[in-house]
């Protein structure tokens, strides 16, 4: 049974494969007539996109790490590509050396952890490759504590 939408009058169904089916107008006059309409289609997307962004809310006034780190450091931290030996000499021993992690391939190399108070140094074998500092208070918005 084959029946051309064009011929078939507005409103009228069409057996499609096992499925009851409107025909699409043929043109957009003729969808404004029997008011279909890409807005109509979407009008409940729009309207779930609305309500989602009306339940966020903002951040208020928490104090981001990233605020705080963006400012100038008020204490002096390890540079890139120190030795194990010059950060200890330089900045003293830290308040804990936490396990190191990695190493099983040769591809891994072993990072190690040092904690001082206000930052956290990452090592690469013996080198300092990064320096990540700690929440300052509770309220502080940053990062978890390092795993142990």
């Amino acid at each position: 049974m084959d029946v051309d939408a064009r011929r078939t009058p507005p409103g009228a169904l069409l057996l499609t494969i096992g499925a009851w089916r409107r025909p699409r107008p043929a043109t957009a006059a003729d969808a404004a007539i029997h008011g279909e309409s890409n807005a109509m289609k979407h009008h409940p997307k729009t309207l779930i996109l609305l309500a989602l962004l009306a339940a966020c809310g903002t951040a208020g006034a928490d104090t981001l790490l990233v605020e705080r780190v963006a400012q100038k450091p008020a204490v002096a931290q390890p540079a890139r590509g120190l030795t194990m030996a010059e950060v200890e000499a330089r900045f003293g021993a830290p308040s804990e050396k936490l396990d190191p992690r990695g190493g099983q391939k040769r591809q891994w190399p072993t990072i190690n952890r040092w904690v001082y108070p206000d930052y956290v140094v990452y090592f690469e074998k013996n080198r300092v490759i990064d320096v990540v500092a700690r929440k300052a208070s509770p309220a502080e918005v940053g990062p978890k504590p390092p795993i142990r």
